[in-house]
């Protein structure tokens, strides 16, 4: 049974929102902004399109148990419904004959007018690039060490090689040698089917203000300056092309999870690992703001920092 991808577009309402989220794949996009003082105190109304037809759709409320059947699009429908509603906090089930059940959730403030347009279509399988990562280490006394990086899809290139048990180095306080061979830093990158985070926080950007963007926010969560100079040098050429970027940071222990870990046989004593996600956008779309903590060095420090693409079908952005 092949899977289905819901996207949920959310239109805001003034003083008050619907929060409709699927799985990890959720979007907004602010339209309304007025609240309906003719709809009933306690009640609101929902309207929902879809682009499929021969949906059933259930709901039930938040706490509930079972399911009650909504509405069911038929052939020759306008693949449109408007109901009143109950405020509150609502499950949606939807299902496809032949196709796996997607849900999403949708939390009605009284009084107001919700508008959910519903996407379902068949999941593509994507590639994500991981782009270069680049390891910095430092140490003030000299370490000899070995360390891998365990990418959450497959090596695509290593510079210098990695190998299946990873680089070999000596660290002092004159930089990074690795069999010899004096380098900046370790490189790689990888391709993988998954890239899982938040989609909801962020920064949206104009891609005539991304360069400043990056040099404040970099520098806020601790990168030194030749960090910071090598990150811009490689991902501003590819931001301030566009009308607006989509930014969100995955870092340390979601970097671990998603992106890859790493192994070192000297233990590190304090560590920064930073991927950029980023979407080129047409124009703005409303997102909380990620909370970035600073990063402070402490003896032994890695350094990392990688990014690449977010795709259409992944987020709605």
């Amino acid at each position: 049974m092949k899977n289905i991808t819901l996207i949920l577009f959310l239109f805001f309402v003034q003083n008050s929102f619907a929060l409709i989220e699927v799985d990890r794949i959720v979007n907004f996009h602010e339209s309304i902004n007025e609240k309906d003082k003719s709809i009933p105190e306690g009640q609101a109304i929902l309207k929902m399109n879809l682009n499929e037809l021969d949906v059933m759709i259930h709901y039930k409320e938040k706490n509930g148990t079972g399911w009650s059947n909504w509405k069911f699009y038929k052939q020759n429908s306008k693949k449109m419904l408007v109901d009143t509603l109950p405020s509150g906090e609502y499950q949606f089930k939807f299902e496809k004959i032949g196709k796996s059940q997607v849900y999403g959730h949708v939390n009605l403030s009284s009084q107001y007018y919700v508008e959910v347009v519903v996407s379902m279509y068949e999941e593509v399988p994507i590639e994500h690039k991981v782009l270069k990562p680049a390891v910095y280490l430092y140490s003030d006394v000299p370490v000899d060490l070995s360390i891998k990086v365990n990418p959450a899809g497959q090596f695509d290139f290593t510079y210098p090689n990695h190998g299946t048990t990873g680089w070999q180095v000596h660290v002092d306080d004159k930089g990074l040698t690795c069999n010899g061979t004096s380098y900046d830093y370790l490189f790689w990158d990888a391709k993988q089917s998954q890239m899982d985070f938040n989609y909801n926080l962020g920064f949206v950007i104009k891609g005539e203000e991304t360069v400043a963007f990056l040099e404040d926010k970099l520098s806020a969560m601790g990168l030194n300056d030749r960090e910071k100079q090598d990150f811009i040098a490689f991902w501003g050429p590819k931001l301030v092309k566009n009308d607006y970027n989509y930014l969100h940071f995955i870092m340390n222990e979601a970097y671990a999870e998603s992106i890859g870990s790493i192994e070192s046989s000297v233990e590190i004593e304090s560590s920064l690992r930073l991927f950029m996600a980023y979407k080129p956008l047409s124009a703005p779309v409303p997102v909380l703001e990620q909370e970035i903590e600073e990063f402070k060095r402490v003896g032994f420090t890695l350094v990392e920092w990688g990014g690449g693409e977010v795709f259409k079908n992944q987020v709605g952005l």
